[in-house]
């Protein structure tokens, strides 16, 4: 620049860590039901006015213990919210009952994906918006 200032640069992508699986996914729809073992779930990540979140609803209690994460980013900042361990709320739709799980940015974020952590099955499945495999559906509901 001309005044000597060094440029910011702009945060590297981010890695996904190793037991990490990444799928393009960029609806607002609710996902097909997705299996991981025994575990049923939906997923579904966006904006609602200026703030992002993210979703899951687990269809069956191979579920275990999980966290689901919202990625943000406001201009070149990216930023990771996760949601707390218990379920927001219980309801039912067209593939059954389920448990939900809300991670939410603060303000002025645009949602690019999410995450959903097994904490008790292992392994990570993340859903971007610019990169990744096919949804591997279980089934449409």
């Amino acid at each position: 620049t001309s005044d000597g200032a060094r440029p910011v640069p702009s945060p590297a992508p981010a890695r996904a860590p190793a037991g990490t699986t990444t799928y393009k996914f960029t609806s607002m729809e609710l996902s097909p039901q997705l299996k991981k073992g025994s575990c049923l779930y939906r997923v579904r990540y966006g904006n609602f006015s200026n703030v992002a979140f993210a979703q899951v609803r687990t269809y069956s209690s191979g579920c275990g213990n999980m966290t689901v994460s919202v990625y943000g980013q406001n201009g070149t900042i990216q930023g990771t919210w996760n949601s707390s361990s218990y379920s927001v709320r219980n309801h039912g739709d067209g593939c059954g009952t389920y448990n939900e799980r809300q991670a939410t940015s603060s303000e002025n974020q645009i949602a690019i994906g999410m995450a959903v952590t097994f904490n008790s099955l292992g392994g990570t499945t993340r859903f971007m918006y610019h990169s990744g495999g096919s949804l591997p559906a279980h089934r449409n509901c």
